[in-house]
């Protein structure tokens, strides 16, 4: 069981990270349009880089904040059909599920930071803050990173889980628990 505590306390730490990044993004995204809006219809002087401001904390919110709904077991699944199997088989599609998901993510990830070092993205410059794009488009990367390390924690607990249960059985005379 010392294994899940590990895997559990970093998949917490990296989770606490993300969530607070993600609440910090949504108070910069909702202070800045309050801002915006009393700059434009009260004072009659529209601020040029609030839209722009927000729709990049919208962005890093999006891409940081799915690692957390990847950790919470939030991201939309079909689980009509696993819900009715056996718990050993139950255990092996999520698994299976598991090992998807890190493939898919470590290639999204991969294929982020390609697109970071395109030259496209590095001459780019914001048209209302002029901060370079590859600041923007580096959440890409951060979050896929993020998801990927939190569906390989997944995926160890779930291995884990497997193996406890599968001693378990062993252990009371090969009754399902």
């Amino acid at each position: 069981m010392k294994e899940t505590g590990f895997i559990n306390k970093l998949g917490v730490i990296l989770d606490k990270f993300a969530r607070t990044f993600s609440q910090f993004t949504v108070l910069v995204m909702v202070l800045t349009v309050i801002i915006a809006v009393i700059m434009r219809y009260f004072l009659k002087s529209p601020l040029v880089w609030g839209d722009e401001l927000a729709k990049y904390s919208l962005v890093y919110m999006t891409f940081i904040g799915a690692s957390v709904a990847l950790r919470d077991k939030g991201i939309a699944a079909m689980e009509l059909l696993v819900e009715k199997l056996p718990l050993n088989s139950r255990k092996i599609s999520a698994i299976i599920v598991y090992i998807m998901e890190v493939v898919l993510l470590a290639f999204l990830f991969y294929n982020s930071i390609m697109l970071l070092n395109e030259n496209s993205v590095q001459n780019q410059i914001s048209p209302a803050l002029q901060i370079p794009m590859s600041l923007i488009y580096l959440s890409l990367p951060i979050g896929m990173g993020l998801m990927v390390i939190q569906a390989i924690l997944l995926l160890m607990e779930e291995i884990i889980g497997f193996k406890n249960v599968k001693e378990t059985k062993v252990k009371d005379g090969g009754i399902e628990v």
